[in-house]
């Protein structure tokens, strides 16, 4: 029972977060109900709609506050605007390619971060983005035929 709780205090306060201080939907309880299957759940594919399904709602006028896993968004602006990265985290020296794309980013750690962060964010160029981030993936995981 333990474990239960433990699953779906991490569930609801990191891969679906949501905008409550307290509160963890015990809809995600079914999925620990057999804690054997629930290791072959796609909980990346989930943790990734579910911030897709709140950064839309996020973009409406009236909301104040954005929720879901904020991690998966930091890495993911980490890989497609490098630039911005120049003043707040470095290139991890042990990254291992097979780890997760978030541990490949080390923080630096300094008082007067954010004024910088935005300072580049606004004179980002088209030229400092990445669209192609997974390149090198390409010959391991081609693209099939639809």
């Amino acid at each position: 029972m333990a474990a239960r709780a433990f699953l779906l205090f991490l569930v609801g306060c990191t891969l679906f977060s949501n905008k409550s201080v307290f509160a963890v939907s015990v809809a995600y309880l079914e999925c620990f109900r057999d804690l054997n299957s629930c290791q072959g759940y796609a909980w990346g594919a989930a943790a990734l709609a579910y911030l897709y399904d709140n950064l839309r709602e996020t973009s409406m006028h009236h909301t104040r506050m954005v929720s879901g896993y904020l991690a998966l968004l930091q890495a993911w602006v980490y890989e497609h605007f490098p630039a911005l990265c120049a003043n707040c985290c470095r290139l991890s020296q042990t990254y291992v390619e097979h780890y997760p794309k978030a541990l490949r980013w080390k923080p630096k750690w300094d008082e007067g971060l954010v004024l910088p962060f935005w300072k580049a964010f606004d004179e980002i160029d088209v030229d400092d983005i990445c669209w192609t981030p997974y390149i090198e993936h390409r010959l391991k995981r081609p693209f099939e035929t639809v």
